[in-house]
């Protein structure tokens, strides 16, 4: 399997090829995920099409051109195409029958898409992406590392092809890769600059989402609320000083972003049951 980078005229493509090494000529078809932009092209045989971020499909492109700019005037297009060749795909065919139409227009050398409305990729499937473009192994173990994540992307975008009732839950967000590597920026951010919070609306403003956006998104992708989720990071690292340091309780105070000693003490009781000062003493 290989990976390559590379930069096209306004626009960002980031390839990776199936198991096996494609025979010379062999037709293969493109996973093809849009990760920052709108992607304006044309397919032989269907016209003008369109992916925005967030988008993917599985297409066979006998004669594809890209226009990679977007309406509102956006020009910078993030694009990870996964190449999958017919053999490889025709083992997915029992498990996924949806295959099976497309790749019978495929073989005839017909311009074709998966599925006539785009699907939209979640969280799990940005977090295997990320992890095929960022591979940190060499060798055999990267061969092995890359086929697994491919598989397990291939195998959600073809599940939820097949089940278009499961894009999005009652009452989710659509969330584009873009929203989700601001939220996970947001956590990171909370996390490193703990003893002086910002406030949620100088937070959202900062990160550049709305707060409502940034407030659901947050419980969306990790589970929990934002507050909760900090809270929980705050008393924790409170603890974890408690207990492996001479700091006194006043500078754990800061270090956990309280103003007070008393804010501190009140809060960390209601969370573990029991004082800081108790809590030093059975340590």
């Amino acid at each position: 399997m290989t990976l390559r980078t590379t930069s096209l005229s306004h626009s960002e493509n980031r390839r990776i090829t199936a198991p096996g090494e494609p025979e010379a000529h062999e037709i293969l078809l493109e996973l093809f995920f849009v990760l920052n932009g709108t992607l304006h092209y044309q397919l032989e045989g269907l016209g003008d099409l369109t992916l925005s971020a967030g988008e993917y499909n599985i297409i066979y492109p006998p004669f594809l051109q890209t226009r990679p700019w977007s309406e509102r005037g956006n020009n910078q297009i993030t694009i990870f195409t996964a190449h999958l060749s017919i053999p490889y795909l025709q083992n997915w065919i029992i498990s996924f029958p949806v295959l099976t139409p497309f790749l019978e227009k495929a073989q005839k050398n017909t311009a074709c898409l998966l599925s006539e409305i785009p699907g939209m990729a979640g969280p799990e499937m940005i977090t295997l992406i990320r992890n095929i473009l960022d591979c940190p192994y060499t060798g055999d173990l990267r061969k092995i590392y890359l086929e697994l994540q491919l598989s397990a992307l291939l195998t959600i975008s073809l599940a939820r092809t097949g089940n278009p009732g499961i894009k999005k839950r009652t009452g989710e967000l659509l969330l584009t890769p873009q929203d989700i590597e601001k939220i996970e920026a947001t956590r990171q951010y909370l996390l490193q600059n703990m003893d002086h919070p910002p406030t949620l609306v100088a937070l959202a403003h900062k990160i550049g989402l709305n707060d409502f956006k940034l407030k659901k998104g947050y419980k969306q992708l990790y589970g929990t609320t934002l507050f909760d989720d900090f809270l929980h990071a705050r008393m924790e690292r409170a603890r974890q000083l408690l207990l492996e340091t001479n700091q006194s309780i006043v500078e754990i105070a800061e270090a956990a972003g309280y103003k007070n000693v008393s804010s501190f003490s009140a809060a960390f009781k209601r969370y573990f049951a029991h004082t800081p000062g108790q809590l030093r003493v059975k340590g």
